[in-house]
């Protein structure tokens, strides 16, 4: 095969030669990126955003986790607590680290979120609602990698 194939190289002129090797030139560097290249470039973009998903689940599920183990001992503690101590207390139980948490008062504060999983900290804000801590402002604001900066005004309820 590979003589046919030399001698019906050979029997072309030098110009068809010359437009058959430009041609191999422009069409392997191609090929090898549609084949190769390509796949493994897709392959890697999803394995991040299931990685992402994966992360974002796990720090759910830790949230839940604390709020199933802590929920009675913070829904019966959150009565009398300190707005800024009761937001820290369960913001650290649910995995997420506070960039803000500023005193308005006894029963109000202001608390930011500077990066965490968005379903994690949805989770965490339902959860302060239902130990009594009612959310009157909130700014979510996306970020790259699937994460959220999330800012918060924070009151008891009936305040």
């Amino acid at each position: 095969m590979t003589m046919a194939l030399r001698s019906w190289y050979l029997e072309r002129s030098p110009r068809e030669r010359w437009l058959l090797a430009a041609m191999l030139a422009i069409a392997l560097p191609l090929l090898l990126w549609a084949l190769v290249y390509r796949p493994l470039a897709d392959g890697l973009e999803a394995a991040k955003q299931r990685h992402v998903a994966a992360v974002q689940r796990h720090a759910l599920l830790l949230g839940q986790l604390a709020q199933l183990r802590d929920g009675v001992q913070l829904v019966q503690g959150a009565s009398g607590a300190d707005v800024t101590l009761v937001a820290g207390e369960s913001a650290v139980r649910a995995g997420l680290a506070l960039s803000g948490n500023t005193a308005q008062g006894p029963d109000a504060a202001s608390v930011a979120v500077a990066a965490a999983p968005a379903p994690a900290a949805l989770a965490w804000l339902q959860q302060l609602e239902g130990q009594g801590i009612r959310v009157r402002e909130l700014s979510i604001t996306p970020q790259p990698g699937g994460t959220v900066v999330v800012s918060a005004q924070l009151s008891r309820s009936g305040r």
